[in-house]
């Protein structure tokens, strides 16, 4: 069994090697481990779904090449980098933004006669 079939079977990379085929590569090739294919997985799974397949593979490359050079812990400041650059103001997904979307209103306030209302 190689080790892309090796990851996939572990509870912690649930993306396929068809998903991710540079980072499949490099594993087979022995560039990364299984604390750099964590990050990566988790951090391509967390790109924004309406971002473009072209730069969804570019950052995959991107990641991947990174981590040949640095340690898992660099790797991460730099995956959590990626994600600041791929989406900064969080409006490409929004279902993120439903998600984080709230309304309420509170009770009337006997002293001001005011209700309470907050919103985000």
């Amino acid at each position: 069994m190689n080790a892309v079939a090796n990851l996939r079977d572990g509870a912690f990379w649930k993306i396929g090697a068809e998903d991710l085929p540079v980072l499949a590569g490099a594993l087979d090739a022995g560039a990364v481990g299984a604390e750099q294919v964590r990050t990566i997985a988790a951090t391509m799974g967390t790109l924004p779904t309406a971002m473009p397949v072209l730069d969804r593979e570019w950052w995959e490359k991107f990641l991947v090449d990174q981590a040949g050079a640095l340690d898992p812990r660099q790797l991460d400041q730099v995956a959590a980098a990626v994600l600041d650059a791929t989406d900064p103001d969080g409006t490409l997904d929004e279902t993120q933004t439903r998600t984080r979307m709230e309304f309420s209103l509170g009770s009337r306030n006997a002293r001001t006669d005011l209700t309470g209302l907050t919103g985000g």
